[in-house]
């Protein structure tokens, strides 16, 4: 069986964005775009960071699965 270097390196990706979770996290709540998420309330706040992160992993499979 043949891993595929592509896929080593995505599941890489993600397991250091699951570790580093916390850190992506607050960097969300303090940038710019997503600024006024800081008046949701907390258990929102996350389904909504958490809604972000699925998206954009959604959004990066579609686009490799493309090329």
């Amino acid at each position: 069986m043949r891993i595929d270097w592509k896929n080593f390196i995505a599941l890489a990706g993600i397991l250091l964005l699951l570790i580093n979770f916390a850190s992506v996290k607050e960097y969300v709540r303090v940038s710019s775009p997503f600024a006024d998420l800081n008046n949701l309330p907390m258990d929102q706040r996350n389904l909504v960071v958490l809604g972000i992160i699925i998206v954009t992993g959604l959004l990066i499979h579609e686009i490799r699965k493309a090329l």
